[in-house]
Order: structure tokens, then C-alpha cells, then sequence
């Protein structure tokens, strides 16, 4: 499963690439507009973290079926078609791809539903799932009050919705975008690399 982790680093280093344009371009030229910059930092940021999840997911039921990984009950009780199946592959991408798809239109970005895909692959963190249990776990990893944790992702998730839904306009003062600066933003970043990083030590643990 390092090739969840591996992707998110290479996907925030993109991000941190961003931040060092932004940086650059502010320095050298006063009169071009670069908040764009900053809040592409946020979509790109969590949608980091959006993809680290749903690879998680996978890659941890692809191990279930090689018997590498405890199976979980969403494991047992997931049905795929026969014409999707191929006896021959060893390697298991049939199965990968299915999940893929299946998972496709799902959205890992909140507390609630990041505990819900980490419950499919972990007896620890599922079955029940139980939204506190890896929650609870990941603000003693970055030691953190849980409900401050759950919070700074639904405000982050937010923002994030609001750049890429809302295009980041100000409710209360039409026509204005919200206000955004680099430490903003570089705590975003800096917070969900934290995270993610916590959620992957939790997960990949044997226990779970």
C-alpha cells in the first residue's frame, strides 16, 4: 500500500509547487492578480487528499483478496459482476479496476466519510463504523483535540467547495471574492499533509 503514500507526496509536491510560483511571481511583479494561484492550492490540496483515500481503499481490498490483509465485512459483502471477472489474472486488475469504478463517484473529503472508506479495509476502524474511532486515533497520532481536527477538515472541505462551486464569492458582500493569503493557505497544505500521513501510519498498521 506505499503507493498511496507515494502518490500523495508527489501530489502535494505539486501543490508546494504552486505555493513557490505564487511566491515568485509576487515578488517580481506587483500588478498581476495571483489569488487564483492560492485557491487552486486549496482544490488541488484536497483533492490530494481525496485521491489518497480512494487509493487507500483500493490497494487495501486488493490485498484483502490476496489474503495479505484482514477481511472486513464491506469486503465480504461486495458483489461484482461474473463478465467483469478474469480467472486468469493473477495480478488482480480486473478487481482493481472494479473497485475503481464502483468508488468513482464518491467524494473522500470529510470526517465522516473518510471514516467510512477506512472502515471498508480496517476491522479496527469499521464494523460497526464508527466515525470517533479513527478520529479519535489520528488526533492522538498528530496530538490534536478530535473535534478541533474534524473541524479544521469541514472548514477546509468548505473553502474548498466554495472556490470550485461558488468561484470564492463573498455571500455577504456581492460581487467580492473571499479574502485568501499565502499563510492561509500554507497552513491548509501543511495540515492535510499532516493527516494524511497519520491516516496512513493508522491504516497500514497489522492490527488493523
Amino acid at each position: 500500500m506505499n503507493v498511496s503514500i507515494d502518490q500523495f507526496r508527489q501530489n502535494l509536491l505539486h501543490v508546494r509547487n504552486l505555493a513557490t510560483i505564487h511566491a515568485e511571481l509576487r515578488q517580481n511583479s506587483s500588478r498581476l492578480e495571483l489569488s487564483d494561484i492560492l485557491r487552486a492550492e486549496v482544490v488541488l490540496a484536497v483533492s490530494a487528499l481525496d485521491t489518497f483515500i480512494h487509493d487507500l481503499v483500493r490497494l487495501g481490498m486488493v490485498e484483502m483478496s490476496q489474503s495479505l490483509r484482514r477481511r472486513t465485512k464491506y469486503y465480504q459483502t461486495f458483489e461484482v459482476s461474473m463478465n467483469v471477472v478474469r480467472f486468469d489474472d493473477q495480478h488482480y486488475d480486473w478487481f482493481e479496476a472494479e473497485i475503481q469504478r464502483r468508488h468513482q463517484e464518491e467524494t473522500f473529503q470529510r470526517p465522516d466519510k473518510i471514516a467510512e472508506a477506512i472502515g471498508r479495509i480496517s476491522t479496527k476502524f469499521g464494523e460497526p463504523i464508527k466515525v470517533n474511532s479513527l478520529w479519535e486515533a489520528v488526533a492522538n497520532e498528530v496530538n490534536k483535540p478530535v473535534d478541533d481536527l474534524k473541524h479544521q477538515l469541514k472548514t477546509i472541505v468548505k473553502r474548498r467547495n466554495s472556490i470550485a462551486h461558488e468561484s470564492d464569492l463573498d455571500p455577504a458582500t456581492p460581487g467580492t471574492r473571499l479574502n485568501i493569503d499565502e499563510v492561509y493557505v500554507n497552513g491548509i497544505i501543511n495540515f492535510i499533509e499532516q493527516l494524511a500521513e497519520a491516516i496512513y501510519t493508522l491504516v497500514v498498521l497489522p492490527t488493523n
